[in-house]
């Protein structure tokens, strides 16, 4: 049932207060009652919980005409998904704050902050100017009605007394209420689902008159910059101990000693060994991205346990499993670049990732950056050997899939009628799909 519309409402008539309990949906208001004897008497049917004399105590400064909103009919799966990103805890992230900065600044904005939708309560994990506010019960914060507006597009009320679904929001309310909102949704991917986690917002105490198409375009490219950091960011599991499997030097080196043999590679002891010295394990969680598209290439990684997929324009085109590595080409055109005293803002331009690398379960991956990677090239030559022979391994595996997806895209721009049976779907041969190739590989007019 929904819920009952007023919670902790200070209601004062004469000298008689009287205080609403917000029921969540119980259908059940009890309260009690003193007499002009003092004596307390039970009310079960006045919709009341508590009835006291007047003593000046105020329960909340929640206004008695406030509606909280209803509940999205995703809510359980949205709060999954921002459970399993890992945000909810205490600590702030530089980078979160920067990203906070950073919109405060562009929108000249008095307030801005990153919010997290939660069950019960809205969790600020970065706020700057004039909202101070750590959290807030979900009833109460801005972003509980924006979950249930549409969440493609930018939320803007320019002056929140005249809206009606804010107005009698104590958050909105006085000279310190907030009179100008504007949010964007943190939207995480599931399968074709997109889930809300969050918002970034930014506000100012009095009302504005306009707010751009090209401001909101610039809020929405910067909650899409937060949600690809929050993707692919480290997540460690809390309490999660590498030390058995790949804390030490030693351990490094014997799981590279393994990839060597399981991908039939002979490498010198010292180039594993100066390898194993510079890898970082990392932890992340299922449906967490490794790497995102377009994102700066500046690492190689090594899968030490479970699995993850890499996507090519939306498309499945590889499944890595244990002692496969991905980003490998990227170091090498890396140290090709610092070899030939490319600048390193060209270099970061350049070197930009392809494909998507997703984790389909709980891995534990060793990371290798180019930073660390140039000097060892640069010390043992066999380390290049060793970084060419891995590219040529999976590049062959990686062009048999482009060009399943190559074929898969020409499909679909001849019609409906081919795309429908494309590679990845059930019923087409493989004489079609030959012949889909053939078509693209003939020479135009």
């Amino acid at each position: 049932s929904s819920p009952s519309p007023l919670r902790f409402c200070s209601l004062k008539h004469n000298s008689l207060s009287c205080k609403w309990r917000y029921g969540r949906g119980k259908g059940e208001r009890r309260g009690k009652k003193k007499d002009d004897k003092g004596k307390t008497s039970a009310m079960s049917e006045s919709g009341f919980e508590e009835l006291w004399d007047g003593s000046g105590y105020a329960v909340s400064r929640w206004h008695p005409c406030f509606v909280p909103p209803p509940v999205p009919a995703d809510e359980e799966g949205r709060l999954h998904v921002l459970k399993s990103q890992d945000l909810l805890t205490p600590a702030n992230e530089i980078e979160l704050d920067n990203f906070v900065k950073i919109a405060k600044r562009a929108f000249d904005a008095e307030l801005c902050y990153l919010s997290l939708v939660d069950r019960d309560q809205a969790v600020y994990k970065a706020k700057e100017g004039a909202w101070q506010h750590s959290q807030l019960e979900r009833e109460l914060c801005f972003e509980s009605v924006v979950l249930n507006a549409p969440l493609e597009n930018p939320f803007v009320v320019l002056d929140m007394s005249l809206d009606d679904r804010f107005r009698f929001n104590p958050m909105a309310l006085g000279e310190d209420g907030v009179r100008f909102y504007a949010a964007f949704p943190l939207l995480i991917r599931r399968g074709v689902a997109k889930f809300a986690i969050g918002f970034l917002c930014i506000g100012d105490l009095a009302p504005r008159t306009l707010f751009s198409l090209d401001d909101q375009h610039l809020l929405q490219v910067l909650a899409e910059a937060v949600v690809r950091h929050v993707e692919i960011r480290p997540s460690f599991v809390p309490g999660a101990h590498l030390a058995t499997d790949l804390e030490t030097v030693s351990d490094r080196i014997n799981f590279l000693t393994k990839v060597s043999k399981v991908k039939g590679l002979l490498v010198d002891n010292m180039v594993l060994k100066l390898i194993a010295e510079k890898l970082q394990p990392r932890v992340v969680q299922s449906e967490h991205f490794v790497t995102r598209a377009g994102d700066e290439a500046g690492a190689m990684f090594w899968l030490a346990s479970g699995e993850s997929r890499c996507s090519l324009k939306g498309c499945e085109i590889e499944r890595l499993r244990r002692y496969d590595c991905f980003g490998e080409v990227a170091i090498i055109n890396i140290c090709k670049m610092r070899a030939a005293g490319v600048d390193r803002a060209v270099i970061k331009r350049r070197c930009v990732r392809s494909a998507d690398v997703r984790a389909s379960e709980q891995c534990v991956i060793l990371q290798l950056q180019a930073d660390d990677a140039w000097p060892l090239v640069k010390q043992v030559p066999a380390l290049w050997n060793f970084l060419e022979k891995i590219a040529q391994i999976r590049n062959k595996r990686i062009e048999r899939a482009r060009g399943v997806v190559e074929g898969l895209s020409r499909a679909q721009s001849l019609g409906p009628d081919v795309s429908a049976s494309s590679s990845f779907a059930p019923g087409i041969d493989a004489s079609r799909r030959r012949g889909i190739s053939r078509e693209r590989s003939a020479p135009g007019p």
